[in-house]
Order: structure tokens, then C-alpha cells, then sequence
């Protein structure tokens, strides 16, 4: 994609998440909100019409989501629906912005603010990555979806590929000072950060692709914490599992390790 390109999909993004943002607040020219009461049952609407969307998205894919389809799973009248967006396809948009958002708001941005500490950043940023209100078959399906469809919809990759960005580089940060914290100076940083966020992303494709009953989320933890533990023994001793310990019949066994012991995280 050349700059003149994608200088004019980000424009086109930032007008339909603008257009959409204004209907959240209830901020039509045409329908001026009468109240707070109005405006926040307006913003409950439209948070609900993208609830319904993602779940259709789920339910039936990008192209065979429809509008009917998602009114009828939120059980809204279809005219209500012009009011927020202006096209299916801006709908499908809004949708895809929410869970970017949501994962920048409950994963990127908390690691972030702890650079200070990058052990404590990064045990967050792998418990809030794998918590279940984010890493559920739900959503994490419909994030792939959109994945599917970044090679031919520019708006997609641009939403995507942004978050992707961001996420990588936050995990970059993170390596670099521990590997600094332990005096590892001669470790790949580079490499090691592509391991531990290629080591999440496999767990969010066997959630998104894994009946629920299958994925456990500690062993998905230990998994991530294993990596850890393997480059950085001093700050991530192995079994190492924040805020709790297992029973021993939930833990992986390795064949030097036959028995795993998992650490509470120290205080900060």
C-alpha cells in the first residue's frame, strides 16, 4: 500500500469510527439528545448493536452477517440501526474497532503504565491477554475473521495491523528491560519477544478454534511463564504462576520436572 493510500484509509477510518462515536453519544444533528438519561440509553443502544454484531459475525462470518441477522439477536427494530451507522459495512467496522479497543484498553495500555516494573507489567499484560473476558472462542473468532479478510479489506488491516503493532512492541519493551534486570546481556531480545507473543497467539488460536471445554486457562498461563522462566530463572522461577497454587494433577510434568511446583507472585 502506498503512503497517499494509506494516509486516505486511516482518514476513512477515523470519519466512520467519528460518525459512529457521534451516534454513541447521541450527538446527531438531526436527533440532539434531550438529557444525560437519553444520551447513555443511546450509548447502552448502540453498545448492544455491537454485542449483537460480533455474535452474528460469529455465528455466520463477515459476509453472511447481515443486518436483520443482528437486530434479530439484539432484538431491536432494523430502522434503530441507521441512527449509529450508516452501512453494514461501517457496522462491521465498529465492531472490529471494539475489540481493538477493548485489547488495547485491558492489555496494551495497563503494561504501559508499568514500564517501571516490566516483571509485574508483563505478568499482567500475559494474565489480562488470556483473561477470559477477552480470550473467549467468541470474540477471538471473530478477531481471526477479520484477520481473514485484511488482505482485501484495507480498513480491516489498517485496525488490525495497528493493535498487532502496538502489542509487539510493548512485549519488545518488556524483554528488553527484564533482560536488563538479569544482566542478560547477550540474549536475542528480539527473537525472545517474537517467542513469547508467537507463544500467545498459538493459545488465542487453540481458544478461538478449541471447544470451550478444552482450553484450561492455567496451563495456558504455565505455558507462557515456562517461556519466561526458561530465558529468565531469577524473576520466573519454573511452575511459576502468579496469585496461586496448583494441585499437582493440574500440572504439566516435564521429564526433569516430574513435579511442578507453582510460585505465588512476590509483592512488587
Amino acid at each position: 500500500m502506498n503512503q497517499h493510500n494509506a494516509t486516505s484509509t486511516r482518514l476513512k477510518i477515523r470519519n466512520q469510527v467519528k460518525h459512529s462515536a457521534e451516534g454513541e453519544a447521541g450527538l446527531s444533528a438531526t436527533n440532539p439528545p434531550a438529557n444525560r438519561q437519553e444520551r447513555a440509553s443511546r450509548q447502552k443502544q448502540r453498545q448492544k448493536l455491537i454485542e449483537a454484531t460480533i455474535s452474528a459475525l460469529y455465528a455466520f462470518g463477515p459476509s453472511r452477517t447481515t443486518v436483520d441477522r443482528v437486530v434479530s439477536i439484539a432484538d431491536m427494530s432494523p430502522g434503530i440501526v441507521t441512527f449509529y451507522f450508516k452501512s453494514k459495512d461501517e457496522m462491521l467496522l465498529s465492531a472490529l474497532q471494539h475489540l481493538a479497543d477493548e485489547l488495547t484498553e485491558l492489555v496494551i495500555k495497563p503494561a504501559e503504565a508499568e514500564l517501571d516494573n516490566p516483571k509485574r507489567a508483563i505478568i499482567n499484560l500475559i494474565e489480562n491477554y488470556l483473561a477470559p473476558e477477552l480470550a473467549n472462542t467468541r470474540k477471538l473468532s471473530v478477531w481471526y475473521a477479520f484477520w481473514g479478510e485484511a488482505s482485501s479489506r484495507s480498513e480491516y488491516y489498517e485496525i488490525c495491523g495497528a493493535v498487532d503493532r502496538r502489542m509487539n512492541e510493548i512485549v519488545l519493551q518488556l524483554m528488553t528491560k527484564l533482560a536488563l534486570l538479569e544482566k542478560n546481556r547477550h540474549l536475542d531480545i528480539d527473537s525472545l519477544a517474537m517467542g513469547l507473543s508467537g507463544c500467545m497467539e498459538l493459545i488465542w488460536q487453540d481458544i478461538a478454534c478449541l471447544p470451550s471445554d478444552r482450553f484450561n486457562r492455567n496451563r495456558a498461563l504455565l505455558r507462557c511463564f515456562g517461556f519466561l522462566s526458561s530465558v529468565f530463572p531469577h524473576s520466573f522461577p519454573h511452575g511459576f504462576l502468579p496469585g496461586m497454587v496448583l494441585p499437582s494433577d493440574q500440572l504439566p510434568e516435564t521429564k526433569n520436572h516430574p513435579t511442578v511446583i507453582a510460585f505465588r507472585s512476590p509483592n512488587p
